[in-house]
């Protein structure tokens, strides 16, 4: 996958998270910050950092089914 900025729109369309949540997510330190663009204001996230917060997420998730699943 290549790296790419991504302006908050694509993140929170990526995610499944209301932009509130991101900036509380941001502020608590576990949802990478975005990167302000040199010469400008423009903030953008870093694509690799959404998508392996996505996958961790994910994997999280999927482990937690697990230890909770009653079969």
């Amino acid at each position: 996958m290549s790296q790419e900025l991504l302006r908050l729109p694509r993140v929170v369309e990526r995610t499944g998270l209301s932009k509130n949540e991101l900036y509380r997510r941001i502020a608590a330190g576990t949802f990478p910050a975005p990167i302000v663009i040199p010469g400008t204001r423009i903030r953008a996230f870093d694509s690799l950092e959404v998508d392996a917060w996505v996958a961790r997420t994910i994997a999280e998730a999927r482990r937690t089914n697990e230890e909770t699943s009653y079969v």
